[in-house]
């Protein structure tokens, strides 16, 4: 790839459009078309570009209808009561008294729930997001981002696998995976899309948790470095 090119693709660009949406070409082509959209984009090197940009495309597609998607299907992993959780996890490996005194935790960490749970979830979710916009802007590492990037891709792949699995007894399917894996392959490749599509909500939610726990924890210490200054 083009080293001007690749350098204004983000990690997330990578994991969560341009992977994803070749994928989803591929699964179109070998699906429909024969394997002809591959053979045909991939001869040449203009040709592969294209092909690349049109990956980019269906990608970025894909990507903001999953996004739409795991807003109600995902709601077990990116909800109030983990990010509660989680703070109060973390609390206790924190030492320093500022935790107990800086304002934002304190709120938090006084958080009694009450009758009204949509009004607690906002007032939880704001804590975080205030939290989070300072880590953001004052930020000294890209963990956060790397999770973040990490999580994206699981959640396009996480369609993806689903795609394959439906589709896996068509012909065209069935000849190219037998090519690829001789033996029992389609007993294998089925059993091991089942495990990626148990595995990858289970991946995310952990990833999640841990996102939440690098919030709190940098914002803690940066907001004692600032305080202290």
């Amino acid at each position: 790839m083009n080293t001007e090119i690749s350098s204004k693709l983000s990690l997330y660009d990578i994991l969560a459009m341009l992977i994803p949406g070749a994928f989803i070409i591929c699964w179109v082509d070998v699906t429909f078309c024969n394997q002809k959209i591959i053979d045909s984009l991939t001869s040449k090197w203009l040709t592969g570009m294209l092909f690349i940009a049109v990956c980019y495309l269906v990608g970025i597609i894909y990507c903001r209808l999953m996004e739409y998607l795991w807003r109600y299907v995902g709601k077990f992993i990116n909800n109030p009561k983990r990010m509660k959780k989680s703070f109060d996890k973390k609390v206790e490996f924190m030492n320093s008294k500022k935790v107990f005194e800086n304002e934002l935790f304190g709120e938090l960490k006084r958080f009694k729930p009450s009758v009204d749970k949509e009004k607690d979830s906002c007032k939880i979710q704001d804590i975080y997001y205030e939290a989070y916009a300072f880590v953001a802007k004052n930020t000294y590492r890209n963990d956060v981002h790397i999770l973040e990037s990490q999580f994206a891709f699981l959640r396009s792949m996480f369609g993806v696998a689903f795609l394959f699995l439906c589709f896996l007894p068509n012909d065209n399917f069935k000849s190219l995976i037998e090519n690829f894996l001789p033996g029992d392959s389609m007993c294998w490749t089925s059993i091991s899309l089942l495990v990626l599509l148990i595995a990858i909500p289970f991946v995310m939610a952990c990833i999640q948790k841990k996102i939440y726990e690098i919030v709190w924890e940098d914002y803690e210490y940066l907001r004692r470095v600032k305080d202290d200054k």
